[in-house]
């Protein structure tokens, strides 16, 4: 890094001479929700780094070591196979959301669902997404086509994810009942990609298993942190199995209880290499 200079800032606070660029990485309309860190630039488009120091000051303002580095002309590839957005002014611990095909179908349930606590920024965006995304678009949200971004706090994306995650399994328990072996697998990919646990994961395996995907196990082993046996991976999914069919709901899409959201973010699974080589195979069975 050629620069480096000192800031303060609080979680939301717009940081002065900083913009977000664009996100690290790449995300298909299919294959979402998915969450990335933004890429950030000064204004010269000169690439910057944040480093946190240890400690913050009395106000909860955090001291923040501002590193600039290369510069990266406006018609240049980001680093990194990184994606391009509209440039916008950077805020302290926000984070982007990507939502797409998926979401968009499924708004006016998501908006049903919405946790009491949410953000209001939140209804704003769901009700966005329910009206085709007109312009103007809220504030942090882009529209890339098929692709919507939204640069907003860890709350307000924690809020949204729940929200998605209610209705993912709703999907799933709907196509288990109805027995829709097409619509089973693509809500069990959906799980898979909002899920919060390690229960959403198998959950979202043995609707894999039970629309006769051959990727219900090499889908569990990519995306869990620590994979167990062969033995153990096989009854945690005889389990998953037979509570899916519990669980499964009736054609009326009866609402389902509404998990409320915390004051803070959880920590999230991140998207590796092998868990988005996993979902590609997905897209040959789903997509033909």
């Amino acid at each position: 890094m050629s620069e480096r200079r000192m800031i303060s800032a609080k979680p939301g606070d717009t940081l002065t001479g900083v913009w977000v660029i664009g996100f690290n990485g790449e995300v298909e309309p299919q294959d979402t929700p998915a969450r990335r860190a933004p890429v950030l630039a000064d204004a010269q488009g000169a690439l910057v780094l944040l480093v946190p120091e240890a400690s913050t000051e009395r106000d909860g303002a955090y001291r923040l070591r501002v590193e600039t580095g290369t510069r990266v002309g406006e018609e240049e590839a980001l680093p990194g196979h990184g994606t391009r957005l509209e440039r916008g002014p950077a805020r302290l611990g926000h984070t982007l959301v990507l939502v797409g095909d998926a979401e968009r179908r499924a708004a006016s349930r998501m908006r049903d669902l919405l946790p009491e606590t949410a953000p209001a920024s939140v209804a704003e965006f769901i009700d966005w997404l329910k009206r085709g995304c007109p312009s103007p678009a809220p504030e942090g949200a882009r529209d890339l086509g098929r692709l919507l971004a939204w640069y907003c706090s860890e709350v307000e994306a924690h809020a949204l994810w729940l929200c998605i995650h209610e209705e993912a399994k709703r999907e799933l328990f709907h196509a288990v009942a109805e027995e829709h072996t097409q619509e089973l697998v693509t809500a069990s990919w959906w799980l898979s990609r909002v899920a919060f646990t390690d229960e959403d994961l198998y959950l979202a395996a043995a609707g894999l298993k039970r629309a006769g995907s051959p990727h219900a196990e090499n889908m569990l082993r990519a995306m869990l942190e620590e994979p167990p046996g062969p033995k153990a991976l096989q009854r945690g999914l005889e389990d998953a199995l037979k509570l899916l069919v519990e669980c499964a709901r009736p054609a009326s899409r009866e609402p389902a209880p509404v998990t409320r959201a915390e004051p803070h973010a959880p920590r999230y699974a991140v998207l590796s290499a092998s868990r988005d080589s996993v979902r590609k195979k997905a897209l040959i069975e789903v997509h033909g």
